[in-house]
């Protein structure tokens, strides 16, 4: 895969940038850090996120907000079948289970397809929203707002 060796120093140098990366702050969004110890103390929280599971689980970590969420599920594709994982594992009901998120394929649609009610989020320009249902908000202040009014 390598056009050349690769050398002691060359590993270094790329295991050097892995730790800038890992050891880069947390940046939230403005409102992010308020909304889900709020909404803690009101509702059962659970995290719901696809990824490499260390990759997730560390800025789940270093965000803060893990101790917000009383389950964090980190799964390789966010689908229907990984929802209704999620919903029999931890004993959700449908009819009082909201998903929020950002991606109608991998969110909204899932979750719809189970009956669970849904809220987008984005934070630019959706493009190719087919879900009626879902109102777009375009900054984290906005959404928080959202969530608040929403779930309060």
């Amino acid at each position: 895969m390598a056009e050349r060796h690769i050398s002691e120093v060359d590993l270094e140098q790329v295991m050097g940038f892995a730790r800038c990366v890992l050891e880069q702050p947390v940046e939230l969004l403005v409102g992010v850090a308020e909304t889900p110890p709020y909404l803690t103390d009101r509702h059962a929280l659970l995290l719901f996120t696809e990824g490499h599971p260390e990759g997730q689980k560390l800025k789940i970590d270093r965000s803060g907000l893990g101790p917000c969420f009383r389950h964090a599920a980190i799964v390789k594709e966010t689908d229907v079948a990984s929802y209704r994982g999620l919903v029999e594992q931890c004993g959700l009901e449908p009819a009082r289970t909201r998903m929020i998120g950002n991606s109608p394929r991998s969110d909204l649609n899932p979750a719809l397809e189970l009956d669970l009610s849904s809220e987008m989020v984005a934070l630019q320009e959706a493009r190719n929203l087919f879900q009626i249902n879902t109102r777009v908000l375009r900054t984290a202040d906005e959404m928080s707002r959202s969530l608040l009014d929403v779930l309060g």
